[in-house]
């Protein structure tokens, strides 16, 4: 009897626990907001570096000014390598102009020391898999390497399981690979270590691949019936299921190679609160939901995909590529194209 009648009053004790431990955790974080809010309306500016394409960007922008329109965004928008190019030689002119920056590979930047420790309030809602051990920066979207594939020629049961069976004689001639694609190749070395995956790569060169320098051309290539499969990205594949295009991905290739697009405080910020505050907003729920509007994937938890096959937390065996191969990508690159007998890059 006892019992019975202390268990209602338990519960109602750790319900106001967990209400004011939630209320705090609330208090903190709007407290947090409001010095910056403060800070930044003096900055009234902030300059983001980013690799992202204009049509993705804009939309994450503008909503950022909706909320905050006191903040001038100024953004310079170029692909990785004119991108790490300007942001050196700005460097070494002593000119510290950018105060975010965003590009696939970041921890090219970080080993460059160009950007400074951020744990934005919203880190807590990220999988621990797709962050920063240093904190250097955070994940904005994230891609996927998978192996694609047209229903029509290949039916689900006669896929490709797993990246051994790639090296069967029946798909010589069938695969489409992408020329750049040395963090996969790298990744997947690091993982098996140099002898497993160069007697495989060494394997996989023999089966007279096709080569492109661009994953949303294969995703329509392969979709158009000119090969039954190839090495995409996810997001793409469920975009143009959508509009009938008769693919799908594989989900049971073991590891899952997974490329971040990360976001990172400058070392030298001009606009430090106003840099901290557009972090914030991009990684918070609201701006992640735009960038899954956008078509890509959030690491975040509690934002779900515009397609439940594209939830991270059910993918296999994920890997992300790791930051030794990204800072020394030109390495891996000269590694894959001796690999696969290629020239050049893409």
């Amino acid at each position: 009897m006892h019992l019975k009648r202390t268990r209602p009053r338990l519960i109602l004790l750790l319900t106001v626990i967990s209400w004011i431990g939630g209320l705090s955790i609330g208090l903190s974080q709007s407290d947090h907001t409001e010095k910056l809010l403060q800070a930044a309306k003096k900055e009234a500016k902030l300059v983001f570096y980013t690799t992202m394409a204009i049509d993705n960007l804009r939309p994450v922008v503008d909503g950022f000014t909706r909320r905050y329109p006191f903040i001038n965004v100024e953004f310079v928008r170029l692909s990785q390598t004119p991108l790490v190019i300007r942001l050196q030689m700005e460097v070494r002119a002593g000119k510290w102009l950018f105060d975010v920056a965003n590009m696939n590979g970041i921890d090219i930047l970080s080993s460059k020391n160009l950007l400074s420790p951020y744990v934005s309030p919203e880190a807590e809602f990220y999988l621990r898999e797709y962050k920063d051990d240093k904190s250097l920066w955070s994940p904005l979207h994230v891609y996927h390497y998978v192996m694609v594939h047209n229903t029509k020629m290949v039916p689900r049961e006669q896929g490709p399981k797993d990246y051994g069976d790639l090296l069967d004689p029946g798909w010589r001639g069938k695969m489409i690979l992408h020329s750049g694609a040395y963090a996969w190749h790298g990744t997947l070395t690091k993982i098996w270590g140099s002898e497993k995956a160069g007697s495989y790569f060494k394997n996989l060169a023999r089966q007279e691949i096709q080569w492109r320098g661009s994953f949303g051309f294969i995703a329509r290539m392969i979709a158009a019936g000119e090969a039954p499969l190839g090495v995409a990205f996810p997001f793409r594949v469920e975009q143009m299921k959508q509009q009938g295009a008769p693919l799908e991905w594989v989900k049971t290739f073991s590891p899952t190679v997974a490329d971040i697009s990360g976001i990172g405080l400058s070392a030298k910020p001009m606009h430090p609160n106003a840099a901290r505050l557009f972090m914030d907003f991009v990684l918070s729920k609201t701006g992640q939901e735009m960038i899954v509007a956008q078509g890509r994937v959030s690491a975040r938890k509690d934002v779900k995909p515009f397609s439940p096959e594209l939830n991270a937390a059910k993918l296999r065996n994920v890997q992300v590529v790791p930051a030794e191969v990204n800072i020394n990508i030109d390495r891996y690159a000269r590694e894959f194209r001796d690999a696969f007998g290629l020239t050049s890059g893409p």
